[in-house]
């Protein structure tokens, strides 16, 4: 990074506590209550539906999304700009950005800090992504027992050598509206060397925790937090309150979330573009428990939130969905960790080429190049190895059984271990009655999503660099932060030259890639020849994997001479590829309600097949 400097601040959205003077506030939320049917929702629906769904004029080409705004918000917008809800321009990104910079109360404000440590962790689609910090008391002397509640957001990247230099003389840019900054603070968007426009906004969401630390040292802040996932994991679900079956999933599940006013500034879209997203009442029964009768009223402590009843209605279709930014997104698994050459319409990564001039389509990380430390590892644990998945479901119209099974039979795993006991084929039923599905090819979709999420990641590698930018990037392209769940990402070994020692890790693996080369390193260790043969026909067979989808991604810095150091940490799994990747016409239809059920075994007491799978591209099944 010789023309560039990592650079990062947080933006907090402080709303202060109002300590005594706490009626006007019990005022407004009892004025907002009122609205209600009954005050505890018990049984009913809630006729709210405090906010609007807007479409978002400046979605991508081929995707429907949603923004929810309240009734206050859109009059505003509309008499600003007439246009602005229905024609693209930029205009929706202010809209729906969820960090408040005032309130018309004066108790909320908007404050710019440099943490002195920073940790910013991506996860999956199944956890939010998290972010703590550390701030020096001295530049921010705040006590946590002022404040309600905190909102903050998390700008990393590069800042020119020459725009550093002019921030340590203090000169300063003005910002759209009308504030200034130092030149060396990180800006929130910038021009790459395409000419694109991109950001530098990392994360957004909530503080949970906020600690101040008094020791002999001096006094510290520390900020735990979550992103905006927390909105619906933390809103309790209303009984009674339903997802609409006779609309899309991803508008059904807006209209949801549009009655709960604090969602505002949230957009629903479902992904990828073009696709066409389903109608629940098409794929399930009206007789169905859920999602028709909605979630049932809490027992005790036990308690449903919004976020489970999403996922719960979404995974009965076969879809996930997950929280990105301000964006709610609903999406087959199948369609983001698909094995077909495709990438994400938002990714701004782009082709670049390699010393040796060779095409590199993927963010690539090159063990003696770009990676300080890399991991691989191989999980022989059942729950995180391939299963054969079965879904169950009883049709009440036809009164008959459901079965819906995947892989197909050629790709189905098998019970193998060492020795000369006969193999057999192991099963994880799902029963999924409640979902009231009537449709044996949705079944089937189910069974291949479990598949995909839970049981094709065997293989691991994590990997720690110190660059912002993968392989053959430049300085003012720190593409690695841009990198999303799900993405490809090349994990391989730099090409021997003459000056490397041939007692290196990239010498001893560059032997083992090489049949003869590694038939002698064996023999020549002492290892039995027919074990050296063996080895060189699995090696012939299954290459070692170079490719992996991201699944989670972590920054870690902190204030430095240098104006920031960073170390980043990239986390990978295996995509095992299967000969029917998709639902074909032909297929196994086996719906008979007295078929045998395989044999099941509750999850984790199964071991997989570890027969060699084939070469990629083949037309059996193997890894890319």
């Amino acid at each position: 990074m010789g023309d560039y400097r990592i650079s990062a601040k947080i933006r907090l959205s402080i709303r202060f506590d109002e300590q005594g003077a706490q009626r006007p506030l019990q005022l407004k939320a009892a004025a907002q209550n009122a609205q209600r049917t009954t005050k505890n929702l018990n049984g009913v629906k809630d006729p709210r539906a405090d906010l609007k769904l807007v479409r978002d004029a400046d979605a991508p080409p081929g995707v429907s999304r949603f923004i929810l705004l309240s009734s206050s918000s859109v009059a505003a917008i509309q008499s600003s700009n007439p246009g602005a809800l229905s024609s693209a321009g930029g205009t929706n990104l202010a809209i729906s950005r969820r960090i408040p910079a005032a309130s018309q109360d004066k108790m909320t404000f908007e404050v710019t800090v440099i943490p002195h440590e920073m940790s910013w962790k991506k996860n999956g689609i199944r956890e939010a992504d998290r972010l703590s910090a550390k701030l020096f008391y001295t530049d921010f002397p705040f006590d946590p027992r002022l404040a309600r509640s905190v909102a903050w957001e998390l700008v990393l990247g590069t800042v020119s050598r020459d725009d550093y230099a002019a921030g340590t003389a203090g000169e300063t840019r003005t910002l759209a509206d009308g504030s200034t900054e130092l030149r060396s603070m990180i800006q929130d968007s910038y021009t790459d060397g395409y000419g694109r426009t991109r950001t530098n906004v990392r994360f957004q969401g909530f503080v949970d925790t906020w600690e101040n630390e008094w020791t002999g040292d001096g006094a510290v802040i520390a900020l735990e937090g979550r992103d905006n996932t927390q909105l619906v994991i933390d809103q309790q679900a209303s009984p009674k309150l339903v997802i609409d079956m006779g609309k899309p999933i991803h508008e059904a599940v807006a209209q949801l979330l549009s009655h709960y006013p604090q969602m505002e500034g949230l957009s629903v879209e479902y992904l990828p573009p073009g696709e066409v997203p389903p109608v629940l009442k098409n794929v399930l029964a009206t007789s169905a428990h859920r999602p028709n009768l909605g979630p049932q009223p809490s027992k005790g402590t036990e308690k449903l939130g919004v976020w489970d009843y999403v996922t719960d209605v979404a995974g009965a279709v076969g879809h996930s969905c997950r929280v990105e930014g301000t964006r709610v997104i609903v999406q087959r698994v199948r369609s983001f960790v698909t094995s077909a050459s495709v990438r994400r319409a938002d990714d701004p990564f782009m082709t670049r080429t390699g010393e040796a001039g060779e095409e590199i389509r993927w963010r690539r990380f090159l063990w003696g190049r770009n990676v300080a430390e890399l991991k691989t590892k191989r999980n022989f644990h059942p729950a995180q190895t391939p299963q054969n998945i079965e879904v169950r479901c009883f049709d009440v119209s036809r009164k008959k059984v459901l079965v819906g099974r995947f892989p197909e039979k050629q790709d189905r795993v098998v019970y193998a271990i060492p020795g000369d006991a006969a193999p057999d084929e192991k099963w994880l039923v799902k029963y999924v009655g409640h979902a009231g599905i009537k449709d044996e090819k949705m079944l089937k979709r189910i069974a291949q999503d479990i598949y995909e999420s839970m049981g094709r990641n065997e293989l691991e590698v994590e990997l720690r660099t110190p660059d912002l930018s993968s392989y053959a990037g430049g300085d003012n392209d720190p593409d690695v932060l841009d990198a999303s769940v799900g993405d490809t990402i090349d994990v391989m070994v730099a090409e021997l030259s003459e000056e490397d020692d041939a007692n290196t890790q990239a010498a001893d693996q560059a032997i083992l890639s090489n049949a003869d080369r590694a038939f002698r390193r064996l023999t020549d260790l002492g290892y039995a020849k027919d074990f050296c043969e063996a080895f060189v026909r699995a090696s012939a067979a299954a290459p070692l994997v170079s490719q992996f989808r991201l699944t989670s991604l972590e920054a870690k810095w902190s204030v430095g001479d240098a104006g920031g150091e960073l170390e980043l940490t990239v986390g990978g799994k295996n995509y095992l590829e299967v000969r029917n990747d998709k639902i074909s016409e032909g297929d196994e239809p086996n719906n008979d309600p007295k078929a045998r059920k395989p044999t099941s075994t509750p999850q984790g007491q199964q071991i997989p097949d570890r027969t060699a799978p084939t070469v990629p591209g083949s037309t059996g099944s193997g890894f890319i």
